[in-house]
Formats: C-alpha cells, sequence, structure tokens
C-alpha cells in the first residue's frame, strides 16, 4: 500500500519540484524517507518472502530521497537490482524496479537528458537491463513498457539507441518491440502541445498515454508524451506538423526511413511474392514473420515515404493489397489510405501504383481484378472527400479573416489545408497547433497532380476485359476518375494555382514504364485520346513489310483485328468526336456518346495487339 501511495510522486517529481515548502518539514521528510529505506532493506535481505514487497518499496524509497544522496543510492540500487537479475526468480521483479529507477533519474534530469552523462548511465543501466530480460523470465508486454517510458521521457535516446539497436536484431520479439514502440513516438506529441491542439479545436478532448492505459485529459496527464488518433496524426503531418518534429527528434527520421526500408525490402522478397491470385501459400515456417511484415506496413504513412531514398514503399504497397494473407492486405490498404491522408504529395502516385498492379493482374483473376478495382474506388472517394473538405475551408476563408481579426487568430494555408494558430502561444508552444509559414505553390500543385494517362489507359484495357463484371466496374471508374479529374482542375484554379504544362499535360512518352516507381507527378489533364488512336488507325493500314518495333505491320501479320458491330460504331464515334474548348477529352466522354450500357454490349479483340498485351503486360 506505501508503495503504492508513494509511486505517483516519482513521476511528478514531488517534493523536489515544490516550492514554498517549509525548510525544517522537508529535511524531516528526507530523513524519514531514508531511514525507512534502510529499514525496510534489511527487513527485506533478512527475508527472502518479503522480498516481493520489500524491493519495490525500497526502490520508492530511493527515488525519493534528497539531491545529496541520491546519485550514490540510485547507482548503488541499478547495480544490486543488476545482480539479483541473474536469479529467474526474481527476474520479472527486479526489472520492474529497475524501470522505475530509471523513470526517476530522466524526470530528475529533464532539463539535460541529451547530455553525455544522462546517456551515459542510461548505456549503464538500460541496455544490460534489457540484454537480461531477452534471456527469459519477462514477458514482451513488460520490455514494451519499460521502452515505452523511456520513449516517454526521452524520447532521442528511445528511438536513437534503443529501437535503432532492436531493429538489427535477429529476434523477432526484439523487432516487434521495436516496431510497436516506434508506432507509439511515430503517434505521440508532447503534452504541451497535445493541450495547445486540444484547446485550439484540432485534437479531441481525452488523450490516449504510451502505455495507452490513461484517459485523463492533457493538461493533467503526468506522461510527457499523449498518443493522438491516427486521423488527428494524419492531419498534423500533412499540415507540416511531423510527431518527431514536435519532439525534437527529425533528425533521427532518415536513419529510421533507412532501417524500416531495409525491412520492408526484407519481408518483401520472402513474405511479398505470396499473392491471392498465385497458387502458392504462405509456407508455415515463414508465417511467423506476418505479424512482423504487417507492422511495417502500418508505420510507413507516419515515416514521410516521399522522401525515402533507398526505397520506395509505393512499389510495393499496392501489390500487398492482393496478398494471399488477409492481415498483410488490412494493413497495406490501411496504409495507402493514411498516404493518401497524410502524404498530399503521394496521392497521384497512390492511383498511378495502383493502377500499374491492376494492370499486372493475370486476365483469368477477375475476382481479385475486382477486389483491386473496389479499392482504386476508395482510394479515389478518399481524394475527392479530402478535396471536398477542402474546398469547404477554402470557401470560407474570406469570413475567417475577418472573424479573426477580432478574435486575434489567423488562417495559414498550408498544403491546401486551413489550420488556426493563436497569437497566444509562446514560441516553444506553437510547433501543435501554430500553423507552419505559408508553403510554395509548388509544394500545394504537387497535391493536385493526377497521372490521367496512365489511370485511364488500364480502365481503358479493363473496359475490353472478356468479363463482363471487370468491364462494368472500369466503366464506372472511368467516371469517376473524370470527376476526380475535374475536381483537382477547380481546386487549382480556386487556391490560385497555375500549373506548369509539364505537370498538366504531359506527353504519353513520358508515362511511366511497368515496374518503374511512379512518382505522382503525371498531368492533371489528359490530352486528345482520339488523336492517338487515329495516329494508331494510320499505322495499321502500313504495309507488313514496314513493320518492326515501331509500326504496327508487323503486329497485325497473324491476323487482323475483329470486332462487334457495336465496337466499330464506337471507333467510328471515337474518331469523329470533337475536343471541347477546354482542350481535355476524357475517355468517358467518348463512352457516353455511344451510350451508357456499352461496357455490357461491347468486347473488342485488338488482333495481334491482344497477344501483344497479354504477352508484355507483366
Amino acid at each position: 500500500m506505501l508503495t503504492d501511495i508513494l509511486t505517483p510522486l516519482i513521476r511528478k517529481n514531488q517534493p523536489h519540484s515544490c516550492t514554498g515548502l517549509n525548510s525544517a518539514l522537508l529535511a524531516d521528510w528526507y530523513n524519514q524517507i531514508l531511514r525507512l529505506k534502510n529499514d525496510i532493506g534489511q527487513w527485506a535481505n533478512k527475508h527472502n518472502k518479503h522480498i516481493l514487497v520489500g524491493y519495490p518499496l525500497v526502490t520508492v524509497l530511493v527515488c525519493l530521497v534528497d539531491k545529496q544522496n541520491y546519485n550514490s543510492l540510485v547507482d548503488s540500487m541499478a547495480d544490486f537490482l543488476a545482480k539479483q537479475m541473474k536469479n529467474k526468480e526474481y527476474r520479472s521483479l527486479c526489472f520492474k524496479c529497475l524501470n522505475q529507477l530509471v523513470i526517476s533519474s530522466l524526470v530528475r534530469n529533464a532539463a539535460a537528458t541529451t547530455s553525455p552523462s544522462v546517456v551515459a548511465w542510461l548505456d549503464k543501466i538500460v541496455k544490460p537491463g534489457l540484454s537480461a530480460a531477452r534471456k527469459g523470465g519477462i514477458s514482451t508486454q513488460e520490455q514494451q513498457d519499460f521502452i515505452a517510458d523511456v520513449a516517454d521521457l526521452n524520447p532521442e535516446y528511445c528511438v536513437g539507441s534503443i529501437v535503432s539497436d532492436l531493429l538489427q536484431m535477429d529476434s523477432m520479439d526484439s523487432q516487434l518491440i521495436a516496431l510497436r514502440t516506434l508506432h507509439l513516438v511515430a503517434t505521440s506529441v508532447p503534452r504541451d502541445s497535445a493541450a495547445a491542439l486540444e484547446a485550439d479545436g484540432l485534437a479531441p478532448r481525452r488523450s490516449i498515454t504510451l502505455t495507452a492505459s490513461s484517459a485523463s485529459t492533457y493538461s493533467s496527464s503526468s506522461k510527457q508524451m499523449v498518443q493522438l488518433p491516427t486521423g488527428v496524426i494524419l492531419d498534423l503531418i500533412r499540415t507540416g506538423h511531423h510527431p518527431f518534429d514536435l519532439q525534437g527528434i527529425a533528425h533521427l527520421l532518415p536513419r529510421v526511413q533507412q532501417q524500416i526500408g531495409q525491412l520492408l525490402l526484407q519481408y518483401h522478397r520472402s513474405l511479398g511474392v505470396y499473392l491471392s491470385f498465385t497458387s502458392d501459400a504462405v509456407p508455415k515456417d515463414r508465417q511467423a514473420h506476418l505479424g512482423l511484415f504487417s507492422a511495417v506496413i502500418c508505420l510507413v504513412p507516419f515515416l514521410k515515404p516521399e522522401h525515402w531514398t533507398a526505397v520506395r514503399p509505393l512499389d510495393f504497397l499496392p501489390s500487398y493489397t492482393a496478398h494471399a494473407e488477409n492481415t498483410v492486405r488490412t494493413s497495406a490498404f490501411g496504409a495507402l489510405m493514411s498516404t493518401m491522408r497524410g502524404c498530399p504529395a503521394l496521392r497521384g502516385a497512390v492511383l498511378s501504383n495502383m493502377a500499374a498492379f491492376l494492370g499486372s493482374i493475370p486476365d483469368d483473376a477477375a475476382l481479385t481484378t475486382r477486389e483491386c478495382m473496389l479499392l482504386l474506388r476508395e482510394l479515389m472517394d478518399c481524394w475527392l472527400s479530402l478535396l471536398q473538405k477542402q474546398r469547404l475551408n477554402s470557401s470560407s476563408l474570406g469570413s475567417d479573416q475577418s472573424s479573426t481579426k477580432k478574435e486575434q487568430q489567423s488562417i495559414v494555408l498550408s498544403k491546401g489545408d486551413l489550420t488556426r494558430q493563436s497569437p497566444s502561444l509562446g514560441k516553444g508552444e506553437t510547433a501543435a497547433a501554430a500553423g507552419p509559414a505559408p508553403f510554395p505553390a509548388a509544394a500545394v500543385a504537387s497535391g493536385l497532380v493526377l497521372d490521367v494517362h496512365r489511370l485511364e489507359g488500364v480502365l481503358f484495357v479493363l473496359l475490353c476485359s472478356y468479363n463482363e463484371a471487370v468491364r462494368c466496374d472500369a466503366y464506372g471508374l472511368l467516371g469517376l476518375l473524370r470527376t476526380l479529374h475535374q475536381q483537382l482542375g477547380s481546386m487549382a484554379v480556386q487556391l490560385g494555382i497555375k500549373l506548369g504544362s509539364g505537370l498538366l499535360q504531359p506527353g504519353l512518352a513520358s508515362l511511366p514504364v511497368s515496374g518503374t516507381p511512379a512518382a505522382g507527378l503525371g498531368g492533371i489533364g489528359a490530352g486528345s485520346f482520339s488523336s492517338s488512336i487515329s495516329a494508331a488507325e494510320d499505322k495499321s493500314v502500313q504495309p507488313s513489310g514496314s513493320g518492326g518495333s515501331g509500326t504496327a505491320g508487323g503486329m497485325f501479320s497473324r491476323h487482323k483485328p475483329t470486332m462487334s458491330k457495336d465496337s466499330l460504331e464506337f471507333m467510328l464515334t471515337l474518331g469523329q468526336l470533337e475536343t471541347p474548348d477546354t482542350g481535355v477529352t476524357c475517355i468517358m466522354d467518348v463512352l457516353e456518346e455511344v451510350g451508357t450500357d456499352v461496357a455490357r454490349r461491347c468486347y473488342w479483340d485488338f488482333g495481334d495487339w491482344s497477344d501483344f498485351w497479354r504477352e508484355t503486360k507483366h
């Protein structure tokens, strides 16, 4: 009971942090703490049956002694606990007591957490303790809680030393602990920043601490960091408030990106090749790693994937949505949706890579094709909903600015989103609630880029599928793609952003080929598709002797294309369609000229072009 009563004082650093206390009473308090520590320690050492209650109480009392005796007592107690951990019977108990000592030391040295002396002390205490814990007798959750407490009080040491070392180990448990801790750090912000967000209405009223066990408000929480919901974190990342920046550990992000990228590449080679439309299942000896694989995938959106150098995760994530294991599929789609919300510059790349994967699925895997098309639709719907929210915020900009003058608040437009900045916040408190400086037009424009050519090309091929359901799904996606394209253009006009011609209408030759990563920098606008078809028709009538890699004569030397009457009418309409005044013609515009049931009525066989597609699309 006494241990439970005194333990909260360690986190609050009381009575050391209290001011105005009577010095005589405070001295008497410290004398009683020291006397009680000595008496309880002797009592526990004489009677082994009292160790379970004696060691925790002695540890708490050591954490509460005065400054003059603190350093020597903490070091001696840490050495004593390290020796006792060799006994498996008391290893878990001593590990928890060691955790209290680390918390106490970090709280007392909060102003110098990065000093060499503090780092040296942590290396001396924490790493040997964790090494002993891995020998057995201590559960994974207990190790997780220990590291989470270090992350709460000293995230730089936790990420730079503990997590980095654990990720390099071969032990699955060590890697899992590191990935979970990294997720906690990547979704947490300092308590003061969370309180500012709460006051500004950008965060919920209740927090989730790093141990996920407290429902106290931000201001009253004893934790230094609070974990925010995923949606709030993604909104912060989108507006330039990355949790690593708020915690002052942004310099560690490149190292973390490299390590997670190496893990992703490693698991991709061993587990990423097992897709649902293949006959191979994940071998039993590799199934134990699926949890780690899913954890790595879930981390990607929170680590600025647009800045990864060694590995580009969007080259892999779309294929994982068709993985043989449901946990991997769910994690991959969640990562893609989170990327859409938190990384505006990668939205076009997400759709382009998803479309590229759709084109690689075999023709006979109709079920997998339809499932991936449904995911593509949800990604487009997500982008449209984000644009709608952004448009509503933008339209109220004028009224908000006038009311802001009265309320002494400013509206800052960053990456297309509106965040409020309160001038009452100090310089040290503006990291979370205050918006960053306005982004350049190029940065905002990168979030409005869509490679229409690539998406329309893949969907047009799917429109030619032998499966009527696939054709109908492709028809619907073409309409949704046109709507998204139009909404992006309207948003660019509304924001006063003039995109360069290279972004608006890139040539067909600039499209990324299969197997190359799409950077999401394809055009917002689509060129006239009818002109491309007309050019192809002109080449198709050339003599077969002129065939080659660049001509159509050799391609059609085996058999001629065949098409139904409805398909012929479609081709004629395609050649006669005039480009609207906007200079942009979508495939959906052509399909609507033929009729809304074109997906059901028409099925095209392009002759040798069909064979060429089947042979080369993989």
